[in-house]
């Protein structure tokens, strides 16, 4: 039976038996320190985290400002911009339908308070926002495309009301 005190613990570490254990511990920790330090830095490098938190902070800081980078309602809105230029209704129809959802989040996101823009708009004068009769006509039509699934709908008012919201978010610096 091994005898255990608390005397004991300093002369184990200045054993022979504790040498063996970390002449063994030794090469195997540093083989597991590599292997994760190469997956760390494989992992960033697959990622754009060092782009985004590295790079991207470090041009900000160097022009003063924001990045040029896009945010998420510009690749949407880029998205959106091609559905228009398709030949087909069902994509203008589409585009519409997408383009007043991200209005809409834009004007909640102003502070206006409401259940559509149309209600959201009610108040405001133009000096608030420029093309806000554009905007409530525009909404007019989108309910019409989700009322009637046949609703005719031309390239050129498909262009107009895209233009309108387009505008709105130009106006609204989103764009």
């Amino acid at each position: 039976m091994i005898n255990f005190n608390i005397e004991s613990i300093p002369l184990f570490f200045q054993s022979e038996a504790w040498q063996n254990i970390i002449s063994i511990l030794q090469p195997v920790s540093l083989l597991a320190i590599l292997i994760f330090l190469t997956v760390i830095i494989w992992a960033l490098w697959k990622s754009s985290w060092i782009y985004w938190y590295i790079s991207a902070d470090f041009l900000d800081f160097a022009r003063g400002g924001k990045t040029a980078g896009e945010n998420a309602i510009q690749k949407k809105w880029k998205k959106i911009k091609k559905r228009i230029e398709s030949p087909s209704e069902a994509n203008w129809k589409l585009a519409v339908i997408e383009s007043e959802e991200i209005v809409e989040n834009v004007l909640s996101k102003m502070g206006y308070k409401g259940e559509g823009i149309k209600e959201k708009l009610k108040n405001v004068k133009e000096a608030q926002i420029p093309n806000v009769s554009d905007l409530i006509s525009a909404h007019d039509i989108f309910i019409n495309i989700l009322a009637d699934p046949d609703y005719k709908f031309t390239r050129d008012k498909a262009v107009k009301i895209f233009s309108s919201f387009e505008e709105f978010l130009k106006n609204a610096e989103v764009l």
